[in-house]
């Protein structure tokens, strides 16, 4: 009789070959295990996009997110496994003075923690995160967003980001997403933009101290780091410079594929990378923005 794979390597198998219908018909037990559950298979991977207005409100990613998760399937959810979300405030356009939400309807308008949330989404492998306004519930969402994901190995965190004291996006994420292989910081932002070097420098020294007193607790062992526009227009404070490269949160003496710009390679070859440098295979420079990038292969052992 012909041995019966378990779930657990039938399921592997699907998640592997994905859409490749030859591939899946080459083992005919697996093809019989896609076959029932091929529709809900199909959101493997799933994009959320909210409209949400500026309706003068605190925390619309709160509002909207909380009647948007609980209506999704928890047989959509069990298969998801790459999830876009993302938060951008649209400008309403009003018709009439009676189209106005007065003081009171905003009021109104349901406010919760992301506690309160359940976040469907449990086995996803990829979370990608792009929000365009400030004021989305920052660290506190995101870390109950991290805590409730199993195993979760590719994050990519795009857009804008209030940096405070009791902030640490890195501490954050190797906190509550230890198995983490990949990490995108995208474009993101410094809010305000008025920090300066000295403030920051004392934020940075805090989210060290914070981060120490954990105890036990890691830093990432990355195998792919990805990190683009790190300087923030009028503020002069490099997020590559001022906050990654001090960090303790992150490890990269795995590291094997770095994309970054020009500017900020220089700066982490003088800062932390120039002693594992030859641990890296994949190296793309995503922006030209230094006049002098002086860098032999010979630096980078097994790179082609």
């Amino acid at each position: 009789m012909p041995t019966t794979l378990s779930l657990e390597l039938q399921e592997r198998v699907i998640d592997e070959l994905a859409y490749s219908f030859p591939a899946l018909k080459a083992c005919s037990q697996v093809c019989r295990a896609w076959l029932p559950r091929c529709r809900s298979h199909l959101f493997r991977g799933l994009v959320i996009r909210p409209s949400v207005y500026n309706q003068g409100y605190s925390n619309p990613f709160l509002t909207e997110y909380q009647q948007i998760f609980p209506c999704i399937s928890s047989c959509i959810a069990y298969h998801v496994r790459a999830l876009k979300l993302f938060y951008e405030i649209q400008p309403r356009r009003i018709a009439s003075s009676s189209d106005i939400p007065s003081p009171l309807d905003n009021a109104l308008i349901p406010t919760s923690s992301t506690t309160t949330i359940p976040f469907p989404f449990k086995r996803v492998q990829s979370l990608h995160i792009c929000w365009n306004a400030v004021n989305w519930g920052g660290i506190t969402s995101l870390e109950k967003i991290l805590q409730q994901i199993d195993f979760l190995r590719h994050l990519v965190i795009e857009g804008r980001w209030r940096f405070r004291v009791k902030e640490d996006i890195l501490c954050c994420i190797a906190v509550n997403a230890p198995h983490l292989k990949t990490l995108s910081l995208l474009r993101l932002q410094w809010f305000p933009s008025s920090l300066g070097s000295p403030i920051v420098s004392r934020i940075v020294s805090s989210w060290k101290k914070a981060f120490v007193e954990k105890g036990r607790v890691p830093g990432l062992k990355l195998e792919r780091f990805c990190i683009t526009e790190s300087a923030t227009k009028g503020s002069g404070v490099d997020l590559m410079k001022n906050v990654v490269l001090p960090s303790p949160c992150l490890d990269f003496e795995h590291l094997r594929y770095l994309a970054i710009s020009a500017n900020g390679l220089l700066e982490a070859f003088d800062a932390r990378f120039e002693i594992f440098s030859k641990q890296i295979t994949h190296l793309a420079i995503v922006k030209l923005d230094t006049h002098m990038l002086g860098l032999s292969l010979e630096q980078f052992g097994d790179m082609e």
